[in-house]
Order: structure tokens, then C-alpha cells, then sequence
């Protein structure tokens, strides 16, 4: 019903301004388009809920310690190596709630002095990557002058987004998986658009989380 009244409010406004058929048929694609993503974010959030529960009931909401967490860093990716040791850091709070992070920088081989960070946040018994999980569902896109964005979805319950910014040329790539983890890679300094790269590297991650 409501759908049907949207479609009529459109086909008015349309009409107003001579009824041109055209603005009318973009009209009604955008509202599809819109109800898509409004339904698959409530599969969403959905799926994140009851993924939680579960995870409440088994006790599983306390965050891995850093020093574990640096262990699902890859050793060596394409064309990086390693620079420096991994840093991380456990926060729990008051209410039991308990977040971490690891992170590793990498350094270009190709002597360009490009610099590649990878970054794990283990959100523990929080929201905080469910609700990431459930927006970046939601498709937008967008490119201008300065940069371009891109939503991915790698399986079901892994998406995010790529974005290249087009001015300083650095690419980031940021994947929600389980509904708890947040995989995040950075290139700076570099001379083209590596989202495509960094994504492969951000399946290759999310994968070692599955079952956890």
C-alpha cells in the first residue's frame, strides 16, 4: 500500500510539471531502489541481532586480547613488506564490555615510498561493526572530482566499503565481518587507485575470522 501512495505522490508531482514520463520512471526506479536498500538493511540488522544473542548466550562477548588479534595481520602481502613491529591495545569498561585493535604497517617493495597500514578492531560484545555492517548494505555510491566510493558486500556477512581519494591518490578500504570485526587497510603516498588490491587482502583477513 504504501509503495502504491509513493508511486501515485510521484506520478502527481510528475504531472505538475507536464507530466513528463521520463522524471516520473526515475522517480519510481529511485523509490525501488530506496525500498531495496531500506529491506536489506533491516536483514541486517536483523542477522546482526540474533548473531549478538547467540554470542550472549555462550558468554562470547569479551574482545580477543591485541596480542592474539595480531595474529590474524598478514605476514607479507603483494608487493609490501612488513616495516616495524604490530602495536594494539585492549579497552574493557564497567559494564563488561571490551573492544581491541592491531595494526601493522608496510612498506612499499618497489622503493616508492608508498606505505600500506592494516588494522583489526575486535568490537567484542558491542554494536559498533553490526551497525557498520548493516549501512554499508544500504549500496550507495558516489564519485566527484576528489574522490570515489564504493559499497561491497564479500559474503553474507561481510561488506564495507572502498574509497580512493583522487586528490592525495591513497585508497582505503574498510570490511565489517561477523558482525564484530572491523578490517580496515590504508595506502598512502601511492600512485594509482589500490582499492581493487585491498580488497582482495581484506577477503583473505575476513576469512580467518570465519567460525569465530
Amino acid at each position: 500500500m504504501k509503495k502504491v501512495l509513493l508511486v501515485i505522490a510521484l506520478a502527481a508531482v510528475c504531472a505538475s510539471c507536464g507530466g513528463k514520463i521520463d522524471e516520473l520512471k526515475k522517480g519510481i526506479d529511485a523509490a525501488q531502489q530506496l525500498s531495496k536498500a531500506g529491506k536489506a538493511m533491516e536483514e541486517g540488522q536483523a542477522d546482526a541481532k540474533k548473531m549478538a544473542d547467540e554470542r550472549a548466550a555462550k558468554g562470547d562477548t569479551v574482545a580477543i586480547p591485541f596480542k592474539d588479534l595480531e595474529g590474524y595481520i598478514p605476514t607479507s602481502i603483494p608487493g609490501y613488506k612488513v616495516e616495524g613491529e604490530p602495536s594494539g591495545t585492549s579497552i574493557s569498561g564497567a559494564t563488561g564490555s571490551s573492544m581491541s585493535q592491531a595494526s601493522q604497517q608496510f612498506v612499499s617493495e618497489s622503493g616508492d615510498g608508498s606505505h600500506l597500514t592494516v588494522m583489526l578492531v575486535d568490537a567484542g560484545g558491542t554494536e559498533a561493526a553490526g551497525a557498520y555492517t548493516a549501512l554499508s548494505s544500504l549500496g550507495i555510491n558516489s564519485e566527484d572530482a576528489h574522490q570515489k566510493i564504493e559499497t561491497i558486500k564479500l559474503d553474507p556477512t561481510t561488506s564495507g566499503s572502498m574509497t580512493f581519494n583522487k586528490d592525495n591518490k591513497s585508497s582505503t578500504v574498510t570490511v565489517s565481518t561477523r558482525y564484530r570485526y572491523m578490517v580496515t587497510l590504508t595506502t598512502e603516498g601511492g600512485k594509482e587507485d589500490a582499492t581493487g588490491k585491498l580488497k582482495d587482502v581484506a577477503a583473505e583477513i575476513a576469512k580467518k575470522f570465519d567460525g569465530k
